[in-house]
């Protein structure tokens, strides 16, 4: 069954790059179409020209935070956050063969983050920087770790420099250097005969009299000259081969966050959204071009023909950038926030979603862009949204209070100020009104045209989690509350005619099945998934599941249940009779609780987004 359920569902796309942390992407040294960066804790590979064809090696439980790849393009090692499922917060790294996409090793010793990677230049040995101010080098042929140090400081950058053939050709040395607030350290990695290891040489740079004291952001070593990027926009030249500081170079305005050369020029990004690219031939250091982007630039990487980069910021944005004039183009888009809902409208191939950050994008499955993106002018962050059943148009809530709709143009058309105390949690609009559901608890019916308030109802005491007109009967809407009640409420008595009360726990969410006896089903924690007949006090039917559920959504053809659950897994379930339910399949896509769950129109697929901020495309193949 394993084998036939997996194949149900499968993660057609993930979307997602939020860029938290320093150089997270990279093309492939050799492979030239291939862009390698992380979604959360997925390492995504994705072929550059063709964003269909990404492919995702899973193995971290947490937050990918560091990403280092090696030069013959055989490795790739991965670093995340410290772990929350075990009492130490371990944070594992992996190392993984690129051809296979497999891993090959598991490496531990660094806890809370892995803050930096760095792999030599021949494979042979990759260094780690973690957040407990541990100081890792590994020997990668068999995951042994041959330097183990815990600072009493923070060191901040890592990089290796040449390595040193003349003495022992055989057991070469290397350079290393490792830097923190007021020293930098050019190091050595030799090998001892007498006791057949390599050790670590500590060897100090000489700086000016008056001292250097920098917070290093990067590092780069060039035969004999070494770059360190620091966080008050400047670059510091050492030389390594007689460990001394040679001069400072101002580039940027608000720190410098990451670098790439190429043959005679550097390529900077600094904090203030620009690239930079630099000729440094000849001893001289000219500026020759720049390009403005949206926010911080926190990593660029060349591709292997040298004529592109790709470029990652803050904003979740990537771009392909030429490294000839610095034109770009946006590549992707993504949310930056946790993604607190999502919504399709008629169309299978265009969704909604809004994040805690308060932006509202409209994707497009087809190219997996945005195609719109909506933004409010003081910064609010967003808690619902709809596509109006009528004009297609973009309807969304607010933890303000406000409900806002824009048009395709990302333009304001409407809003209804204090439309709730406190946050508006569920949406829902049509040709005959607009629902709304409150952080209050109230639930607000309002003229679609002139939205003007016709009715409210505050039976429920807490969030409106969702809500949501009657299949059959438009005049009656259904209301599920965390305070654990359900409601009915008939528009045209204007009175709330009948609900359900669960006996604890929390409910999260609400859907209705579309057969039988259209039974409402909620979900939510310490209850099961619950289904409730309008004529009957009690459930008629449930399907325990030991965790939080927190979306529950019926397919089109009311043939199949989806939820999401805080394990950051989704779970289709086949939904046929009275209450018959057989579990057929479940994916992992996220690294963090999924918030909601979406049907596509069609059926083809199902869509999920998290707290972790991305956003999983699965094609579902049960329906066929």
């Amino acid at each position: 069954m394993e084998g036939a359920a997996a194949q149900l569902l499968e993660l057609e796309h993930s979307i997602g790059y939020n860029g938290k942390y320093q150089n997270t992407v990279y093309y492939h040294p050799h492979d030239k179409d291939s862009v390698i960066y992380n979604i959360g804790g997925l390492l995504v590979i994705e072929n550059i020209n063709d964003k269909h064809q990404q492919q995702f090696l899973r193995g971290h439980d947490m937050e990918i935070s560091a990403i280092s790849i090696s030069n013959s393009g055989n490795l790739i090692a991965t670093g995340q956050l410290g772990t929350i499922f075990q009492k130490l917060p371990d944070a594992p790294i992996i190392l993984w063969n690129y051809a296979k996409k497999e891993p090959v090793a598991v490496l531990k010793g660094m806890q809370v983050c892995v803050k930096r990677l760095a792999f030599s230049p021949d494979d042979r040995y990759l260094a780690a920087l973690g957040e407990n101010n541990t100081f890792i080098i590994w020997d990668t042929k068999d995951g042994s770790a041959i330097h183990t140090r815990v600072y009493e400081f923070p060191l901040s950058v890592v990089c290796w420099g040449e390595i040193l053939r003349d003495q022992n050709p055989k057991h070469p040395s290397y350079i290393i250097v490792t830097a923190n607030q007021t020293n930098v350290f050019i190091n050595s990695l030799e090998f001892d005969i007498s006791s057949m290891q390599y050790y670590l040489k500590q060897g100090t740079c000489q700086l000016p009299n008056t001292g250097l004291n920098r917070t290093y952001t990067f590092a780069q070593a060039n035969g004999d000259n070494l770059l360190l990027g620091t966080g008050g926009g400047e670059i510091c030249i050492f030389s390594i081969y007689n460990r001394i500081y040679r001069a400072t170079m101002p580039l940027s305005s608000n720190g410098l966050m990451s670098m790439a050369m190429v043959d005679d020029f550097i390529f900077v990004g600094g904090g203030d959204g620009k690239v930079k690219k630099l000729s440094i031939g000849g001893g001289k250091w000219v500026m020759t071009h720049e390009a403005q982007l949206d926010s911080k630039v926190v990593s660029i990487n060349s591709s292997s023909d040298k004529k592109e980069l790709i470029v990652g910021t803050t904003g979740g944005k990537l771009y392909r950038m030429l490294t000839t004039d610095l034109s770009f183009m946006l590549h992707t888009d993504a949310h930056t926030g946790s993604i607190n809902d999502l919504n399709f409208g008629k169309r299978s191939d265009q969704f909604l979603s809004i994040d805690e950050n308060g932006a509202v994008k409209m994707w497009d499955l087809s190219e997996y862009k945005s195609v719109f993106t909506g933004v409010v002018s003081k910064s609010s962050n967003g808690s619902s949204c709809c596509i109006a059943g009528d004009d297609g148009s973009i309807v969304s809530g607010w933890r303000d209070g406000f409900i806002r709709a824009f048009d395709g143009t990302g333009r304001i058309l409407w809003e209804i100020s204090q439309a709730h105390r406190g946050a508006v949690t569920s949406l829902y609009v049509d040709a005959n009104y607009i629902l709304s559901g409150g952080e209050d608890g109230a639930v607000r019916v309002w003229a679609r045209v002139n939205r003007k308030l016709l009715i409210q109802f505050n039976d429920q005491k807490k969030d409106i989690v969702s809500l949501f007109p009657d299949l059959n009967k438009p005049f009656l809407i259904h209301s599920c509350s965390m305070d654990r009640s359900i409601s009915t409420y008939d528009l045209k008595q204007e009175k709330r005619i009948g609900g359900h009360q669960t006996k604890n726990g929390s409910l999260f969410g609400m859907t209705q099945r579309r057969d039988n006896e259209f039974e409402l089903v909620s979900c939510g924690q310490g209850a099961p998934i619950f289904f409730w007949d309008c004529d009957a006090p009690n459930p008629v039917a449930e399907i325990v599941y030991p965790y939080k559920v927190l979306s529950i959504n019926v397919s089109p053809s009311g043939r199949f249940l989806a939820f999401g659950t805080e394990t950051n897994e989704v779970f289709v379930y086949a939904i046929t009779g009275l209450n018959q339910f057989t579990f057929i399949t479940k994916g992992l896509g996220h690294s963090g609780p999924v918030t909601k769950v979406k049907w596509s129109p069609d059926e083809k697929q199902i869509i999920s987004v998290s707290t972790d901020s991305s956003i999983s495309v699965w094609n579902f193949y049960g329906s066929a």
